[in-house]
Formats: structure tokens, C-alpha cells, sequence
């Protein structure tokens, strides 16, 4: 699956699975990913999440015009520290997503499973086009 957002190929965001209700990604921890600590930069961490709870909302199947939406809030608990291998994020669709605005839960493991972070968002759907940006 391709992503046509350049800030998440410069994380190394790798995108696994793609359907309704749900959108999966993982990100392989690099140097530059870690805060002055030495572990996983929240940020890193809340991009990735942002990232699958707002596609979770706007999969649509091959040949229909592809949704997009941004994001109104998201609040993300991080609940461990992590400094190196695999993270795996998992955002699924809330039930009673409107015409505007729908919702979504996340959350993210390591290697062995164990829960990361958790996150909550909320998105609205965008109607206009894309920018062009160069």
C-alpha cells in the first residue's frame, strides 16, 4: 500500500493493512526517532497513531474517489517506554460516524505485544481538494 504523505515515509511509517474500519501500520525504532533520553520520542509515537485512527475512517474501495480527513482532536496516553525494534499500530472506527466528523481509537505494541499507548481522536472529512504543494 502506498501513502502518498511525506512526513510518514520520513518516519518510516510502513503501512500493513488497509480496510473498512480498520488501518494498521508499523515503524522499525531508528536512532532518530529517540528523544534526548534515549527512548521513543512521544511524538513519533502520536504521529503513527494519528496516522491509523484517521485512515480508519476514510478507507473506500478501488475505484471510488479516495476520503481524506483531518484531524479536530486526539488525546494519547502512553502508558510504556520503548528504545529499540518494532511498533506496531492498530486504529478501528468508532460506530456512528456521521457525514462530517467520525472518531477512532488506537493503540500501539511492541515486538512481544506489549500496549505502548492508547489514543482517542476525532476527524472531520474534507471536502476540498488537496493543496498543491511543490
Amino acid at each position: 500500500m502506498t501513502d502518498p504523505s511525506a512526513f510518514n515515509e520520513v518516519l518510516g511509517v510502513r503501512w500493513i493493512r488497509w480496510e473498512e474500519g480498520e488501518a494498521e501500520a508499523e515503524i522499525e525504532i531508528r536512532p532518530m526517532h529517540l528523544n534526548r533520553s534515549g527512548w521513543l520520542h512521544g511524538g513519533v509515537l502520536c504521529s503513527v497513531l494519528d496516522s491509523v485512527c484517521s485512515r480508519s475512517g476514510c478507507w473506500t474501495p478501488a475505484g471510488e474517489t479516495p476520503r481524506r480527513s483531518s484531524t479536530v482532536s486526539l488525546t494519547t496516553n502512553f502508558l510504556r517506554a520503548t528504545n529499540g525494534g518494532l511498533v506496531r499500530a492498530i486504529g478501528r472506527l468508532r460506530p456512528g460516524a456521521g457525514r462530517q466528523i467520525f472518531s477512532a481509537v488506537g493503540e500501539a505494541t511492541d515486538a512481544e505485544g506489549r500496549l505502548l499507548a492508547l489514543a482517542q481522536g476525532t476527524f472531520k472529512y474534507r471536502t476540498q481538494p488537496l493543496p498543491d504543494v511543490r
